[in-house]
Parts: structure tokens; C-alpha cells; sequence
């Protein structure tokens, strides 16, 4: 029974990662329903226009139909690829459908060994990512408080401290009081009447007079 137990979890780990696998994968069939020829319609740059419109990630499959005996692929470098270099010896996969699995990050070069297909346009690009191309999302800044101004003539302060007296408002410094006015003189008082008994001393002397 312990036998039989660990059989059926390895069965089930295996079933597992092949459906994982084939949920992640994806297949793509070169060129459509044109595949993989020579002198393909649009020219040299028909098998790149056709490689813009896929997101191709680790696993997917690349499926190049043609003819067997007419038609090959061929995984080359950068640099053969951009001068058409096909050697004699290049290996290619001459039976089709051939399919090719992108098992790395990067870019694969395809092109048909046969003589002259490469320069007709027989020859792909395809740039690979990995898994997962979700962007990391930045953290958020932090929100900005709005502060209002200060009336004119005001300025802020910190809060005073509990052991301190303080006649100011927190934020906000009293105005220091007026000044007092300066004294007026009373009326009547002691500082008036020496002048207001010159003035009487003088009417009464000027009345004399006139009566001399």
C-alpha cells in the first residue's frame, strides 16, 4: 500500500508539471498560412513584421511548415544572420513541420540554408523574455499636506514647553501691549493757577489805569 502511495504522487507531480508547462507554453506557426518559404510576400521583411505582433516567452514552440527536401531551418548567429552566411556545414532540421523550442532569454536567428533563400527573405528574428513581464509596481509618494499661509506679520513657533510660561499662542506671537499715553494735565489743576492769576492781577491793573 505505502508503494502504491508514493506511485500515485509521483504520477500526480508529473501530470502537474506537464499541464503547467503546457499552460505556460505557447505555439506559434512561422509566417501563418504563408509558412516558411522563400521569397515570401513583402520580402526580407515580411518574417519580422510577422514576429512584431507576438510577446514570445521561455518554452513557446515555433512551428515552420514546408515541404521536405525544399525547404530547411537552420539556427545560426547574429552575424551569419545578418550577412546570409550559410555554410555548407550549417545543421539545419530538414524534415517538416520542424519545431523549434525557445528554452532561453534572448534572441534566435532562423534562416533556410538552401542557396539564396536567406537573402529572398526566408530568415527570422524572434526576441525571447522570461515568464513573467508584469512591471514592478514603484511605491507611492507620500501624500502632500497642504499647509495655508500665515497672516502678515505672523511666524510660527514651536509649542512651549510644560515647565514654562509663555504669554504666546502656540504658532503665534502676541503683539506686545501700546504704550500708555502720556499724562494730561487735570484742569484746575496746581500747574494752571499761577498762569490764571497773572492773567486776573493783569485785567485788574489795566481797568485801573483806565479809570486814572
Amino acid at each position: 500500500m505505502v508503494e502504491l502511495r508514493n506511485v500515485s504522487i509521483i504520477v500526480v507531480v508529473i501530470v502537474g508539471a506537464l499541464l503547467l508547462q503546457s499552460i505556460e507554453a505557447a505555439e506559434y506557426t512561422v509566417g501563418g498560412d504563408i509558412g516558411w518559404t522563400s521569397f515570401p510576400p513583402g520580402g526580407a521583411s515580411f518574417y519580422s513584421n510577422w514576429a512584431a505582433n507576438f510577446t514570445f516567452k521561455v518554452n513557446d514552440i515555433l512551428v515552420f511548415n514546408f515541404e521536405s527536401g525544399r525547404h530547411s531551418v537552420a539556427i545560426i548567429t547574429k552575424g551569419k544572420y545578418n550577412k546570409c552566411d550559410m555554410s555548407e556545414n550549417t545543421p539545419s532540421l530538414a524534415t517538416g513541420p520542424a519545431r523549434v523550442t525557445l528554452d532561453h532569454k534572448g534572441k534566435f536567428y532562423f534562416a533556410c540554408p538552401f542557396t539564396s533563400h536567406c537573402k529572398s527573405g526566408q530568415k527570422l528574428k524572434v526576441k525571447v523574455v522570461t515568464h513573467s513581464s508584469s512591471p514592478i509596481s514603484s511605491p507611492s509618494p507620500p501624500p502632500q499636506v497642504y499647509a495655508p499661509p500665515l497672516p502678515s506679520g505672523l511666524v510660527p513657533t514651536p509649542p512651549p514647553s510644560s515647565s514654562s510660561s509663555s504669554s504666546t499662542v502656540s504658532g503665534v506671537i502676541a503683539p506686545p501691549p501700546p504704550p500708555p499715553p502720556p499724562p494730561r494735565p487735570l484742569k484746575g489743576s496746581a500747574m494752571t493757577l499761577p498762569v490764571t492769576f497773572s492773567l486776573l492781577l493783569i485785567n485788574v491793573a489795566f481797568h485801573v489805569l483806565l479809570h486814572f
